[in-house]
């Protein structure tokens, strides 16, 4: 039987026929991005044997990283003076100083939980637990026995260090140091009693590790044009898991990062058994937008605006 040539079908059915390839061809697309995404062709970071736990296998990949497409749940007003502000994105430097009396919120002792060279040194305690948790893994993993050299630091004695320092290029003029947060600390290899710098082994390592705890290495090599602070591969500092992953994945310091949220509005991923749903808000009239039915968190970003991470 002579088959139909297309010339000859009606004009609805040619657009069925288009949609219908349309369609499947879209659903290919989909299906093979899903695919790489979920299990093949991961980061060059994450293929590096540097990237490998302790056990020797590879992280938690992220999965799904898209822009974020359910903003519309996103619609509960909330008064900004009836949130909780963890600070934990706040950005700090010359051009956002603190104020001589902003106080963390939640200080605590470091030592005994992790080893500390000052047994009074002071941590927030989210990021006390944070610490805690890449040193016990770094001890696992035989990169050494890391020790909190320095944590908080208030004002008058930022001041009274920067006083001290000869060389400025690694001190903060006081208001403009992160040891005023409590989310950062100066950490140093001690072992057997002994204290040394982080090397480069350390440091590569810890840089792939610590996001997984909600650290980044705060002033990486080749940013100072951006920080405007030289190089210090010991200063570590806590933004939170999701936001940490996304500035190792992307080489991207804390400036860029924030720039980042505000011109794309935000993003979601899944990493591990969470996904995150991170995104940029401005206040409208002293009033933020919430999730309605998700667990979330804020922070200021130093600059005006607010991150809101949501998560289930």
């Amino acid at each position: 039987m002579q088959a139909r040539g297309y010339t000859r079908w009606h004009p609805k059915k040619r657009g069925r026929l288009a949609v219908t390839i349309l369609g499947c061809l879209l659903a290919l697309v989909l299906l093979a991005g899903h695919f790489v995404l979920a299990y093949g062709l991961p980061s060059a970071r994450a293929l590096s044997a540097d990237s490998a736990d302790s056990s020797g296998s590879l992280p938690v990949l992220a999965t799904g990283l898209q822009p974020l497409t359910n903003a519309g749940a996103f619609d509960l007003p909330v008064q900004v003076a009836k949130t909780t502000d963890t600070g934990f994105l706040q950005l700090v430097n010359a051009s956002h100083p603190l104020s001589s009396q902003s106080v963390p919120p939640r200080l605590v002792t470091a030592w005994p939980t992790v080893l500390a060279s000052d047994h009074s040194t002071l941590l927030q305690s989210t990021a006390l637990q944070a610490f805690s948790g890449l040193f016990q893994a770094a001890a696992d993993a035989q990169v050494g026995g890391l020790s909190v050299n320095s944590g908080y630091r208030d004002y008058a004695a930022q001041e009274l260090v920067y006083e001290q320092t000869t060389n400025k290029s690694y001190v903060q003029l006081p208001g403009q140091s992160e040891h005023q947060t409590g989310l950062a600390a100066d950490i140093e290899i001690c072992d057997a009693g002994q204290s040394s710098g982080i090397s480069a082994a350390a440091e590569q390592w810890l840089v792939g590790h610590s996001w997984r705890y909600g650290l980044i290495l705060r002033y990486p090599a080749g940013k100072q044009g951006i920080t405007q602070i030289a190089y210090e591969p010991w200063h570590f500092r806590y933004i939170g898991e999701p936001h940490a992953w996304y500035c190792w994945e992307h080489g991207l310091c804390l400036e860029e990062y924030l720039d980042y949220l505000q011109d794309s509005g935000g993003y979601q991923v899944t990493l591990g058994a969470t996904t995150y749903y991170v995104y940029y808000e401005a206040a409208q009239n002293g009033i933020l937008y919430m999730p309605r039915s998700l667990d979330y968190e804020v922070s200021s970003d130093g600059c005006g605006g607010y991150i809101v991470t949501a998560w289930e």
